[in-house]
């Protein structure tokens, strides 16, 4: 195998760690939106120091991809592995059978642990998730599945024929980390989009659950989230109701104006 595995660093529980380094033929990096200072000693007698990555905490766990892709670094190898550091890894063969089936695809694809739901019609009802995007939904009934940012995995063929992910950089902390579900449903439409209506499979069809992996919530394995503060919803609410209106207008309009609302659009979502 040769593979690289791009983690989260937040949760930093050890036990996850040197299961996940034991791997034969995986290399592991972290992309830390923690401070090193909080980021506890025994990491770097386990991760190489230099494959520790300490980045500003900017656009949640698919912004922290987005980094980590930006390093080219993945280059070298021939499947990819994104996740968090809150998970359970039940079995250790998750990464072998993973790359056994990228392969089975000719690489085009991407593999996500716990099919998240059976809904594809996310341009129609959440058209407001890829106003951010500067790939948008061809048309209003262009359908996708989605995968949970906690565990995904792909090839450097795949990767480069995607390119850049559709990060939702919440640059001014207005919607909380709510706002990775705009990078995701934009980054998973612009993914089949480009890799075709097949490119998404799953371990499982029980959500978050895989023989292999459990998708925990927020470092716990539980379904609580925690209370959002009043100007976070207001703020979210402002947000959004905006960016559903351009995009409607964007979807509802010819190629010379979707052009402009586009140009419109990228100014706007650069700056929040």
């Amino acid at each position: 195998m040769n593979a690289c595995a791009c983690i989260v660093g937040w949760h930093f529980p050890q036990e996850f760690f040197e299961s996940i380094r034991s791997i034969s033929g995986l290399e592991v990096f972290i992309i830390s939106h923690q401070p090193r200072s909080t980021v506890p000693q025994w990491l770097f007698h386990t991760i190489p120091e230099k494959q520790v990555f300490f980045e500003k905490n900017s656009g949640y766990d698919w912004g922290a991809y987005q980094q980590f892709i930006d390093k080219r670094i993945w280059q070298n190898y021939d499947t990819i592995f994104f996740l968090h550091d809150d998970v359970l890894l039940k079995d250790k063969s998750l990464f072998i059978n993973c790359e056994d089936l990228i392969h089975s695809k000719k690489g085009i694809c991407i593999v996500g642990n716990g099919r998240v739901t059976s809904k594809r019609n996310w341009p129609l009802t959440h058209i407001h998730s890829y106003a951010h995007s500067k790939w948008k939904p061809p048309e209003w009934n262009f359908e996708h599945e989605v995968v949970r940012g906690s565990f995904w995995a792909t090839s450097n063929i795949s990767l480069e024929r995607i390119g850049n992910l559709e990060i939702y950089w919440d640059r001014c902390g207005l919607l909380g980390i709510g706002a990775g579900n705009l990078s995701l449903r934009a980054t998973c439409g612009k993914v089949q989009d480009t890799l075709g209506k097949d490119a998404m499979v799953f371990l499982s069809d029980i959500y978050r659950i895989s023989p292999y992996l459990v998708e925990l919530v927020r470092g716990e394995d539980i379904h609580d989230r925690p209370t959002t503060q009043l100007s976070m919803r207001i703020s979210s609410k402002i947000i959004f109701y905006i960016s559903k209106m351009l995009m409607t207008r964007y979807m509802n309009s010819g190629a010379t104006q979707k052009q402009a609302l586009a140009w419109a659009m990228e100014k706007i979502f650069v700056l929040v």
